[in-house]
């Protein structure tokens, strides 16, 4: 269980989100259809959340392993506050003219 934490951590991915949350995160990573459903049907028959998290570290390493890229990680809204500038109550647009 510990090596599947860290497996999921590389990714960006904590063990401690809800299932749901846990097989988003692993299904936005797949790069194809294909692949999402049949992650999908294998959790489908996770009885426990250890065996779902199991699923998804060993999933992520079997594309490593095949040298198979993964699709990025989706946009964060969190991530977007290194982006925008101070709020000065203007909008921030080249094309602003004083």
């Amino acid at each position: 269980m510990f090596d599947a934490s860290v497996t999921l951590a590389k990714y960006g991915i904590s063990d401690q989100w809800s299932p749901g949350e846990l097989r988003v995160a692993v299904i936005a990573r797949l790069p194809r259809s294909a692949d999402r459903k049949l992650f999908n049907l294998m959790a489908d028959a996770c009885k426990t959340p250890a065996e779902l998290i199991e699923l998804a570290a060993t999933t992520l390493e079997a594309f490593k392993k095949r040298q198979t890229p993964l699709r990025p990680p989706p946009f964060r809204e969190d991530s977007r506050k290194d982006f925008t500038s101070e709020s000065s109550g203007e909008p921030a647009t080249p094309y602003w003219v004083k």
